[in-house]
């Protein structure tokens, strides 16, 4: 793993010291990555909170003896240097900023068209309408939670399929530009158990209209994984699962055109590739 060592202006963070030391990993980001933001200094007398970036909050938690903060970048933000914001606290309570930078690239994503029933792609029936609103606002109050982290120290696949559409793909259906598409899908047939990228609580057991049977599971630290089009539910709300138990099994339901598992995961606000988390955490052993 390239490692990338940032100085930033020193605020009032340590007042000791001209700068402070953190390590990024990886050293650049496209929009959807993740990285591992962590402290490498002395131990510093202040208490180091919180990094904030693009308006999203995110835990400085101990990790491999390290202080560190999982950093998501969503698949909508722009390329450039952006500000990485460092909250600290003093021994007197006094809370303290440090302004650090990220570097993001840009990509050129692939386009898929799709021809699809006008009413599978925009529902109209009053039903189904208000369905979907409900749906919504329930993943809202699900993407609010905010669990204590829980590290795993790897994230896995969910199947052994081969990945049939790429997170980021620009979706054009019957000729309408539509949101990218912001996880990743697995070829697998129907019935395939499907298993936990990482331990993490049962957020949502449920059938929704868009996505079918879906199963999301809290990390912690405002990361969720989620797991689409499920055949069978394996868990139930409330459940602490471990990385590779079951919690499901492939299927097509909601709006698919056939058996196969759509992935998704979120990090604050951030919607981030699932497939560049788990290759941080795999580069992390090596």
């Amino acid at each position: 793993m390239l490692k990338f060592l940032l100085s930033f202006i020193l605020l009032t963070l340590l007042s000791a010291r001209a700068d402070a030391d953190f390590v990024l990993e990886p050293a650049t980001l496209l929009p959807g990555g993740v990285a591992l933001l962590c402290w490498q200094g002395p131990d510093s007398p202040h208490k180091l909170l919180q990094v904030a970036f693009s308006d999203i909050l995110f835990p400085l938690v101990q990790h491999d003896n390290r202080l560190c903060a999982l950093i998501g970048v969503d698949l909508d933000q722009a390329p450039g240097l952006w500000p990485l914001t460092v909250e600290s606290v003093d021994p007197a309570g006094t809370r303290h900023l440090a302004q650090l930078s990220l570097r993001i690239e840009g990509v050129e994503r692939p386009a898929q068209r799709l021809t699809l029933p006008k009413q599978m792609v925009t529902p109209t029936k009053p039903k189904i309408v208000k369905q979907i609103e409900r749906d919504q606002k329930r993943l809202a109050q699900v993407f609010k939670l905010r669990q204590p982290v829980l590290f795993s120290p790897s994230f896995q696949r969910p199947v052994d399929g081969e990945v049939i559409s790429a997170f980021g793909l620009r979706r054009i259906l019957n000729g309408i530009p539509k949101s990218p598409h912001n996880g990743i899908d697995f070829r697998a047939a129907a019935g395939t158990p499907i298993k936990a990228m990482a331990r993490g609580e049962v957020a949502l057991a449920e059938d929704l209209y868009y996505t079918g049977k879906t199963v999301i599971l809290d990390h912690g630290g405002g990361l969720f994984s989620l797991y689409a089009h499920l055949e069978t539910l394996a868990v139930t709300p409330g459940a602490m699962v471990s990385t590779g138990q079951q919690v499901g099994a492939v299927g097509s339901t909601g709006r698919s055109t056939g058996p196969h598992l759509h992935m998704g995961t979120r990090l604050g606000k951030a919607r981030i590739d699932p497939l560049a988390l788990i290759a941080l955490f795999a580069d992390e052993k090596h």
